[in-house]
């Protein structure tokens, strides 16, 4: 659990999501959390840092969104954000012989993003990349293969990039 990793390096830490299971499990292991939609409810300001982790794909509208959390960090606070790439080269091969994950009624994503739509939906919130990487799509348990693979996820993310982890903070 994310929110476990940075009490445990001594940070002071708030967990909010939509999922009152979620946040009743977060509860039982003694940390604090509350039921929050982020299109809908509103957000104490203040914060210091704000995780987004694999959220903004699933909202109806991801620049507000990215606005609300703008406006909820302290005046030199930042915003990490992770967003998944849905163009790579896997998922367009598995496009092209018809077995893609996209358009399933199972799928939850609502928006679907690569590092090219990644840097639009910063623009359009206001924000800018301090920092950025760029995630292989090679599994790292394939130790020699993911890190044949690193660079070009970097060079070229758009067909390489499982998803991208940016660093932002308001212009």
């Amino acid at each position: 659990m994310v929110l476990e990793f940075f009490a445990q390096q001594g940070f002071t830490v708030e967990g909010i999501d939509l999922s009152p299971e979620a946040v009743a499990m977060v509860d039982r292991r003694g940390y604090s959390a509350s039921v929050c939609d982020l299109e809908c409810d509103d957000i104490a300001g203040g914060y210091d840092v704000i995780l987004c982790l694999e959220v903004l794909q699933q909202v109806h509208d991801p620049v507000s969104v990215l606005i609300k959390l703008k406006q909820a960090l302290a005046a030199d606070g930042e915003l990490i954000v992770s967003l998944p790439n849905e163009f790579h080269l896997i998922s367009r091969l598995q496009l092209m012989i018809g077995n893609s994950h996209l358009g399933k009624f199972t799928h939850s994503h609502l928006r679907l993003f690569s590092p090219e739509r990644d840097r639009e939906l910063f623009a359009r919130a206001g924000l800018e990349i301090a920092c950025k990487k760029h995630l292989s799509i090679v599994p790292p348990r394939l130790r020699w293969l993911a890190r044949l693979s690193r660079p070009f996820a970097v060079w070229l993310p758009s067909s390489f990039a499982l998803s991208s982890l940016y660093r932002v903070r308001a212009k």
